[in-house]
């Protein structure tokens, strides 16, 4: 599929794809962030404003697949998935770049839970990560 926003797109960890021919919201799987376009703009975090522009940015226009692992849907009938694009896991490259959390709150990953963690302890360790505990497991 080709994402070409602006569909209704809504945050870094929720997108909205073109699935089996509808408009359909997908959250990302195994990852989350705080509020970056809250009506009460007290709540927004900046940065989270930068991971869903980058999320904009990297998505336009580009093919994806999604990746499936356990349920498909979650308690607010979300798609959950991974997006895959160019090969590469987009969930991963997002806590990779310090732009997202691994959130484990609901599901663990059975396919890239190792990753996952490799990535955050590398996000936390080298860049320096505060606010990651907030979040994790």
């Amino acid at each position: 599929m080709i994402l070409n926003f602006p569909l209704p797109y809504l945050y870094c960890d929720i997108i909205v794809v073109d699935y089996k021919g509808k408009h359909e919201k997908a959250r990302l799987f195994c990852v989350k962030t705080p509020e970056s376009v809250h009506p009460d703009k007290k709540q927004n975090i900046p940065i989270w404003k930068v991971a869903s522009d980058y999320t904009a940015i990297r998505l336009t226009g580009k093919s994806i697949n999604l990746e499936f692992e356990g349920r498909r849907r979650g308690n607010h009938g979300h798609l959950l998935a991974y997006i895959i694009i160019d090969a590469d896991n987009f969930n991963l490259e997002l806590v990779r770049k310090k732009l997202i959390l691994f959130y484990t709150k609901y599901e663990l990953s059975q396919k890239y839970d190792k990753e996952f963690r490799e990535v955050e302890q590398y996000a936390r360790k080298i860049m320096g990560i505060s606010y990651y505990p907030l979040y994790s497991y």
